[in-house]
């Protein structure tokens, strides 16, 4: 039996439904456990986000989110709370240049593969300062429209094909629904989980991540080379199933 100190979780698609706020339900899970352990989010989405998706509802169900931590944009940032604040531990923000290119060679792509879908709901390609996200079908598509969009990846992944020829100093991941994650070389979920790691103290076996994109290509898959233990899930229900039984078990966690 190993003791869990640290649950650290993506965003879409693992504890919300894409762009949607946490669920009462998850809400209540997430607030139990944040009572005395912490929780850390890490996401391709940017701080504003983040809070409007996690942090508003978990303040909603008296959470103690001083417990919780924030790594927006695939971790290219750090936050965490103080009474009720944020604090910034990093941000990696790319220059004018660096977004650029990837604007650049982004265009080229969608072009090159025929991405760009009839309709599309607000912006296509995002600047979200320490990261460049294409979002296929735009940042305010419904989700039933962006789930039909790319279910197999299949088209993400050709993009991703000529995007890594194009910009060989950045990392690429295919993200969400219908998304593309741009970040500076090196600069992944890996490295976010790493710094975790360092602020935290907590020794990997202590942790465990739970992902709906723990597969190559997609952006959760570098947490696998950290070492910490990795759950793939299939939606917010699934993780939440999974939150229950770790909660009823006293947080001790029998390892494969």
């Amino acid at each position: 039996m190993s003791k869990i100190s640290l649950l650290a979780f993506d965003m879409d698609g693992t504890i919300s439904v894409s762009k949607t706020p946490l669920d009462e339900e998850i809400s209540k899970t997430l607030g139990e456990i944040l009572q005395n352990r912490k929780i850390a989010v890490i996401t391709g989405a940017d701080l504003p986000q983040l809070e409007k998706q996690v942090i508003i509802p978990l303040q909603k169900v008296k959470a103690n989110i001083d417990n919780i931590i924030l790594l927006p944009t695939c971790g290219s940032q750090f936050f965490y709370y103080v009474n009720g604040k944020t604090t910034k531990m990093y941000s990696e923000d790319l220059s004018v240049d660096e977004k650029s290119k990837i604007f650049i060679a982004l265009e080229y792509a969608i072009n090159q593969t025929g991405s760009k879908p009839e309709k599309i709901y607000g912006e296509q390609i995002e600047d979200r300062g320490t990261q460049v996200t294409f979002s296929a079908i735009g940042q305010d598509c419904p989700v039933d429209v962006k789930s039909t969009w790319d279910p197999d990846m299949t088209k993400r992944k050709a993009m991703k094909k000529i995007l890594d020829e194009l910009l060989p100093d950045f990392d690429i991941k295919i993200a969400g629904l219908s998304s593309i994650d741009i970040t500076r070389k090196g600069i992944d979920k890996k490295y976010g989980m790493m710094k975790l790691l360092e602020h935290t103290k907590i020794p990997t076996e202590e942790i465990i991540f739970f992902g709906d994109k723990l597969v190559p290509d997609g952006n959760d898959y570098p947490v696998i080379e950290t070492g910490i233990r990795c759950i793939l899930v299939q939606d917010h229900r699934h993780t939440n199933s999974i939150l229950k039984e770790i909660i009823s078990k006293r947080f001790e966690y029998i390892k494969d």
